[in-house]
């Protein structure tokens, strides 16, 4: 079999969800700076003891990442993440065949905090065969760094359709709306503002059940503002969950709510979508290209935190025990364009003419 070899970090569920698919198609390998479990059959190396360096570690990890593809002589190489393992790839290229996917923040943010930054992920991009971009409105930024469109192709590789999907709902009867948030806690994902929404909300007499599914950095003082607020009577931590449990909670919720300051095509988005959950989220570029506000779910302006709470609070008024939300175009929109088989399969033609020298229909 050919060899691909993945470098990102094999410790997140995206990272690894791409060498699932694709371990026994390819001899896989893998380069992460953080060490996770191993799947069978993959071969895994690990560069974090550079970590202690901080994001310079990145660049002194090279050496020994060269030493690497010397040895196992890929066929392939992709990489996640334009600001660092994409970086890596680029300056350690040889005459492999060389895809970086960009997953948001890395275009979108570091991008333009400095010219430092700007240049790297420049570089990194045109050393790249092939930029894969998550959502439309990253390819646009993408091309603004100075990216000829011909070397784009805007794909999220999707959600698995048999691990989210529709359950009847339960009554509301008798119950208070629920909301889940299953976004990891990191500042990017806004749920200091998201509390500081729920306690307005129950100052305005709303009752309601806020739930959060998943861990992370910010997650002690996120229990600690709650804490503060005294919210924890309507605010409950699941902690992380596998895909099966999370599809009975967001099956369970009524809305599912995301106020990120940025994003690429969110896998979370997509699973309340495959689910037919309805979604309240921010109003960023991101979510524009797949919401269809009223209808197939609600954008909050972030900027004023007493209108987004007035668009929440006049949201609930409707919510009975007769008024459901359809959302067929939130879940045939997953089906559509986002079914993870479907999407593997493509990008696995592009491997194969990547590999075969053969032109890349970019889209």
């Amino acid at each position: 079999m050919k060899k691909l070899l993945f470098l990102g970090d094999s410790s997140i569920i995206h990272t690894q969800k791409w060498i699932e698919y694709y371990n026994n198609i390819f001899d896989i390998y893998v380069i992460s700076a953080q060490k996770s479990k191993e799947l069978n059959g993959v071969v895994y190396y690990y560069i974090d003891k550079f970590m202690a360096y901080g994001k310079l570690g990145y660049i002194f990890s090279i050496p020994m990442v060269n030493s690497i593809i010397d040895s196992i002589k890929p066929d392939l190489i992709h990489a996640h993440h334009a600001m660092s393992y994409g970086f890596i790839a680029a300056i350690t290229k040889r005459e492999i065949p060389f895809i970086v996917t960009a997953h948001g923040s890395d275009v979108l943010i570091s991008a333009d905090q400095n010219r430092i930054n700007r240049l790297l992920i420049k570089y990194t991009f045109n050393k790249a065969d092939i930029i894969n971009s998550v959502a439309q409105h990253m390819s646009n930024k993408i091309m603004e760094i100075g990216v000829t469109k011909n070397k784009i192709i805007t794909l999220q590789y999707g959600i698995d359709s048999n691990c989210f999907f529709p359950i009847q709902k339960e009554s509301k009867k008798n119950r208070s709306p629920i909301f889940i948030s299953t976004r990891q806690f990191k500042s990017i994902y806004n749920h200091d503002y998201l509390i500081k929404i729920a306690k307005k909300l129950q100052e305005m007499n709303v009752e309601f059940t806020l739930w959060f599914v998943g861990d992370g950095i910010t997650l002690p003082e996120i229990k600690k503002q709650v804490r503060d607020l005294n919210l924890t009577h309507c605010v409950k931590f699941f902690g992380k969950k596998e895909q099966k449990e999370l599809n009975v909670l967001l099956n369970s919720a009524d809305y599912y709510i995301s106020l990120s300051l940025s994003d690429g095509t969110s896998l979370c988005l997509l699973e309340a979508f495959a689910t037919k959950t309805f979604p309240i989220v921010s109003d960023i570029p991101a979510n524009r290209e797949l919401i269809n506000e009223n209808s197939d779910g609600l954008l909050l302006d972030l900027n004023n935190i007493d209108l987004a709470t007035k668009k929440i609070f006049d949201l609930l008024t409707s919510f009975d025990n007769e008024k459901t939300y359809e959302l067929n175009r939130n879940f045939l929109l997953v089906l559509e364009h986002f079914s993870q088989e479907k999407n593997f399969k493509k990008f696995e033609k592009i491997y194969d003419d990547l590999i075969n020298k053969k032109g890349v229909k970019c889209i």
